[in-house]
Formats: C-alpha cells, sequence, structure tokens
C-alpha cells in the first residue's frame, strides 16, 4: 500500500519537477482539477489505510476482551441463581416461622433488601404456586400455601 503511494508521487514529481537552467521550477502542465483529483485520491488512500489497520489491531484486541468478559459471566450465572433460591428458602423459612402469614415489608425488613428483589423474590415463589400474595389496603400480605 505505502509501496503504490511512493511511486505515485514520484511520478508526480519526476513528471512535474523538470527545474529550468535558472533554478526554478517550471509552471506544471498538469491542470489544477487534475491536482485538485490527485490529492483527493491520496486523502481517501490514507483514510482507507486507516481504516484497514485500525480494524486489524483494535478488532482483534475487542474480540479477545469480549471473549474474555463471556468467560468471566458464566461462572457468576450458577452463584446468583444459587442466591436467589436460598432468599426463597429464607422467605419460606419465615414465613413457616410464624404460621405462614407476613406481610411483605416484614419479609423485607428481615431480608435487608430492597423492595425490588423482594418483589422479584415473591413473584417468582408465586409462580411456582408456593405462596399467595394477598393485597389490603396499603399492604401486600404474603401466605405460604400447603
Amino acid at each position: 500500500m505505502y509501496r503504490e503511494i511512493l511511486v505515485l508521487l514520484c511520478l508526480i514529481v519526476c513528471l512535474n519537477a523538470n527545474v529550468s537552467e535558472a533554478g526554478e521550477l517550471p509552471e506544471l502542465p498538469i491542470s489544477e482539477s487534475s491536482l485538485q483529483l490527485l490529492a483527493g485520491i491520496i486523502v481517501m488512500l490514507f483514510f482507507l489505510l486507516g481504516f484497514v489497520l485500525y480494524y486489524r489491531v483494535f478488532d482483534n484486541a475487542s474480540n479477545e476482551a469480549i471473549a474474555g468478559m463471556a468467560k468471566l459471566e458464566r461462572p457468576n450465572a450458577p452463584k446468583a441463581k444459587a442466591k436467589k433460591n436460598a432468599d426463597e428458602e429464607v422467605i419460606l423459612n419465615i414465613l413457616r416461622q410464624n404460621g405462614g402469614k407476613r406481610t411483605q415489608l416484614q419479609i423485607r425488613r428481615i431480608l435487608n433488601c430492597s423492595q425490588q428483589k423482594c418483589n422479584l423474590l415473591l413473584s417468582s415463589l408465586e409462580s411456582q404456586k408456593k405462596i399467595k400474595k394477598i393485597k389490603q389496603k396499603r399492604s401486600t400480605i404474603i401466605q405460604m400455601l400447603d
């Protein structure tokens, strides 16, 4: 790629740079529009070269980084699921200790977790048909199913 650009520049210099005896450069026989076109082509070649180098160098690095991130994410997934199952068991134990009923707020305070996490855990248990949510005014009572 560099060789072609260098050859092109040498041809331009050889064809247009005939130095007169007085040491001054003669007027170029190439029109100005042709020079502008040539300059545009050279600029586009440099951009093309930049894109090629960028994708060759950085694409490999980004693929390696993505592969490394995927390796990091896989071991954590089973731990997160095990943690969720453990939290669900804690909720069921809390309900067993209190006769099968507690409010969602009480469960959330015992677990010391956010409202979103508590709601997610309770919804999971409800979909498994282990508990039932009963809305009463401004609170939700969680009842354990037998």
